[in-house]
This record gives C-alpha cells, structure tokens and sequence, in this order.
C-alpha cells in the first residue's frame, strides 16, 4: 500500500523532453490560429510524423537485415547497408523541413493563395454490413497548374474549416461536380470566380 502511494504523486520533472521539444517546435503558434487553420496544421503535422515514421523504418530495416544476415554468416551482408539511402534521405529532408511552417499548402494559403482554384471534401464512412464503424474526412485542394494537395481532416471538422476557406478564398470555387472537374481538367484557371 505505501508503494502505492509513493507512487501515485510521481509527475515527469525533466526539464528536457522529447514531448516539450516538440511542443516548442510545432505547437508554438497555435493560440494564436483559427480553429480551421488548427486543424490543417494539426493535419499536416500528423502528416509528417507519419513521414518522419515511415523513413526511419526504411533506414533502420536495412540495418537489422545486415546485422541479421552478418550473424548468419553472409559475408555481402554490407551491402544490404544500400539499401538504407533512400530512407536516410528521406528522413534528412523532413528534417531540414519541420511541417507544417514549409509544407507546401501552408505556404500556399499564407504567401499565395491565388494559386488555390478550387476546394472540395470528400467525406468516407465506413460501413460493413451496415454497421457504422467510423468515418474519414479528406479536404482536396486543386491549384492552378493543374496540382493538387490533399490533407486527412476529421469529418466532424470538415464543415468548420471549409467555411474558413470560403472567408479566406473568396476566389475559389467550393465543392465538388463532375462539370467542375471537366473544367478543371480542360483549363484551372477557369474555376476563378470573376471579382
């Protein structure tokens, strides 16, 4: 019982952390945000860790396959060691990188917004058999050279931050048609509202 209790007060002191690092990094600025621009951040910050995630898995298997195949006794086990390039520069990218400041539709809806010509969302539910398992949110940006960026946006906050958008890109056509999306395939910047 006294172990317990010692331990039911025990709080993290540590003045440096992994978690507090990257609160400075990356949530800074959020107070200051919108809540819709909170949830592309939010989003694009997720996305970027599943990035970050994904280059270290293919830089560290690589390295556990050498190691495994050099106690096996394979003596061109080193040369397995290659095939961690492509992740270790992928991860050196993302780290020059932090999302979301350099990620290409923040800059985008802070520096140049002109260039976004179009927004739609696409909401998922999920449904086998009927029964109603959950529900994904996708927010699509097309630009005017023909690009497109999307980013995962929880459904229930599709409706908040497109309405941010519409304030924020008066210029921009909103919502999804096959018309639009003929138009946009002939000629981007046909979907610009005239002023």
């Amino acid at each position: 019982m006294a172990k317990l209790q010692r331990n039911a007060g025990f709080q993290n002191k540590a003045p440096f952390s992994a978690y507090k690092i990257t609160n400075k990094l990356f949530r800074s600025a959020d107070n200051d945000l919108h809540p819709a621009l909170r949830y592309i951040r939010r989003s694009l910050r997720r996305e970027w860790w599943w990035q970050l995630a994904l280059a270290l898995a293919l830089a560290a298997l690589p390295v556990l396959l050498c190691w495994w195949l050099s106690r096996a006794g394979y003596e061109w086990a080193p040369a397995v060691l290659l095939l961690s390039a492509p992740g270790l520069r992928w991860l050196v990218q993302l780290v020059r990188k932090p999302a979301p400041q350099h990620h290409r539709l923040w800059e985008l809806l802070f520096h140049n917004p002109l260039k976004i010509v179009w927004v739609y969302s696409v909401r998922t539910q999920v449904i086998p058999f009927g029964f109603y398992l959950w529900e994904t949110g996708l927010m699509v940006f097309k630009l005017n050279d023909g690009d497109e960026i999307s980013i995962a946006i929880p459904a229930r906050k599709l409706k908040v931050v497109s309405r941010f958008l519409n304030k924020l890109l008066p210029h921009a056509t909103f919502g999804y048609s096959p018309e639009r999306q003929k138009l946009f395939e002939e000629n981007p910047a046909q979907l610009v509202k005239p002023d």
